[in-house]
């Protein structure tokens, strides 16, 4: 080992489509090699991997077994699998992104004696909708965890505020770590409505795009209704929806029985998809704060649900 560069690992469940994957990867383009030497660890599936593999100066470790619903055996696996990698590298750091790679990573950095366990909170795995006793279990097992990580990492006042409220956290023990994006890719002085003509839509529409992972947080089928209610009453709107994930098939089957919906499309997900939009909407009622930073970058208007997190950004003013 090196002993000029600190050893640093990031673990993530999964690197499909979203906010938490994207700024991992973006973090562990941007850490100076003269200073670490990175590793990262995920499942090997999701539309990011891709981009992970074009990482210069990267070590990834790919663990099958690491999935994002509980499953006794996959989640014994893949905790020794982490076990066996944090003591047979010895990292300095390990960082853990998103709630069960949070939960596992996390112990089994602390058994493989790493001095350092930080993790970034981009949401939580515990919600109103579930039941009382698994929702219960979910924010014990964080409040446990928490103990032995060294620092806290939170992606907004809300989720600190949340952390704070369930006894994961006290003020003090977190660090504000607002999520980011690309700025200049969003703010490119290129004409962006030349894709119409590529996917046959007249250039006087008024363009109503969603950007976003399909899973059920994110409720990509209300979009849908929200187009099909708005076609009823004008011709003039045309919806585009850019995205992949575990819920396409059923979007799109959607989409097929949804007749006044026709006109729209279901296009593939792109990480640097940068949509001709009039207008953005955002059916969700949880996501991630560095997606709602895209459109703000640009002059126009966006439309999202009442969450805890998009009330904080209004109200400072500020993303």
């Amino acid at each position: 080992m090196d002993l000029m560069r600190a050893k640093v690992f990031h673990l993530i469940t999964k690197l499909d489509l979203g906010g938490a994957q994207k700024v991992t990867l973006m973090t562990l383009e941007r850490l100076p090699r003269d200073r670490y030497e990175l590793g990262l660890v995920a499942s090997p599936e999701g539309l990011l991997v891709e981009w992970a593999n074009r990482i210069p100066g990267l070590k990834r470790v790919w663990i099958s077994s690491i999935v994002r619903q509980v499953r006794p055996i996959q989640d014994a696996l893949a905790f020794v699998r982490l076990w066996r990698l944090f003591r047979r590298e010895r990292p300095e750091i390990v960082h853990t992104h998103t709630a069960k790679a949070g939960i596992l990573g996390r112990w089994a950095a602390k058994l493989a004696g790493v001095p350092y366990i930080f993790h970034t909170s981009h949401g939580f795995g515990f919600n109103d909708f579930q039941r009382p006793i698994e929702r219960s279990l979910y924010i014990g097992l964080e409040r446990l965890t928490a103990k032995i990580t060294t620092k806290l990492f939170m992606v907004s006042y809300a989720n600190a505020v949340t952390a704070e409220k369930i006894g994961m956290a006290r003020r003090g023990e977190w660090i504000l770590s607002r999520d980011a994006i690309a700025v200049e890719e969003f703010m490119e002085s290129k004409p962006r409505r030349q894709k119409l003509q590529e996917w046959g839509i007249p250039g006087d529409r008024i363009i109503v795009g969603m950007v976003a992972c399909f899973k059920p947080q994110k409720s990509p089928e209300d979009f849908i209704e929200v187009a099909a209610r708005v076609l009823k009453k004008t011709q003039r709107a045309h919806f585009v929806m850019a995205g992949d994930g575990d819920l396409r098939p059923s979007v799109e089957v959607v989409f097929d029985n949804t007749t006044s919906v026709k006109r729209s499309r279901c296009s593939d997900g792109n990480a640097k998809m940068k949509c001709p939009n009039s207008t953005a909407i955002w059916t969700s009622w949880f996501s991630h704060p560095c997606g709602k930073a895209c459109p703000v970058c640009s002059p126009r208007p966006w439309h999202a649900g009442s969450l805890s997190w998009r009330r904080t950004w209004m109200e400072r003013g500020r993303p």
